[in-house]
């Protein structure tokens, strides 16, 4: 009679069991993996941010400007660049209005960007300058060295002229449309042949202050 009871207490424990896990709510499906983080609205120095956030730290680029301060309407802006590898040097620079993103090198006038590894190369060169223009405030130099050449028609940059110009409407159109996870204004590496582009490049960020003359 106890072992029929003791049975009768263990079925019916059995059954509370069942009936709580039957009364637990299901467990939810994993959620799918979340989509990539949306971009920060875009702006000019935005996008060079994102460019240095995407570069590859095997690549070093290194940047020394002569004077961190220039005098506007008296100095010139000077620099220095080395890598730590060869390739193409790229040198995108908004000014103190932050108006507009402009690309110093290559431009119309000096197309050479090439950069030998570990080797200095001054900046501007002979045959082109850049002032202190004002208005007071910092310039952002971006230096970009890429392994392979880059074309940056997609982010609207202007060719024929002598200082090449990003058009910021179509950058902001490019910026809106590429995940977060890929640069935008990092442009497009261009190699000959079917083996395909190495796209790593090294990037460093460099500001000079521009302020009034006294």
């Amino acid at each position: 009679m106890r072992a029929a009871a003791a049975g009768a207490l263990l079925l019916a424990a059995g059954a509370a069991w069942y009936a709580s896990r039957a009364a637990a709510p299901a467990a939810l499906p994993a959620p799918a993996a979340a989509a990539a983080a949306a971009r920060a609205p875009f702006t000019a120095l935005a996008g060079l941010d994102d460019i240095v956030r995407h570069r590859d730290p095997l690549i070093s680029v290194n940047t020394l400007a002569q004077k961190e301060r220039i005098v506007i309407g008296k100095d010139l802006m000077q620099f220095r660049v080395t890598s730590s590898e060869a390739g193409h040097l790229y040198v995108f620079f908004v000014g103190t209005g932050s108006e507009q993103m402009q690309l110093l090198l290559p431009n119309g006038i000096d197309r050479d960007n090439r950069i030998a590894a570990d080797a200095t190369v001054n900046l501007p060169r002979d045959s082109w300058q850049i002032g202190a223009a004002g208005p007071p405030g910092v310039n952002h130099v971006l230096v970009m060295v890429s392994r392979a050449p880059r074309d940056f028609a997609a982010v609207g940059l202007s060719s024929g002229d002598t200082m090449p110009s990003f058009d910021l409407a179509q950058a902001r159109r490019a910026w809106a449309a590429t995940p977060a996870a890929a640069p935008v204004l990092a442009g497009t590496p261009v190699c000959a042949g079917a083996a395909g582009c190495d796209a790593g490049y090294g990037a460093t960020l460099m500001r000079i202050e521009e302020v009034a003359a006294r």
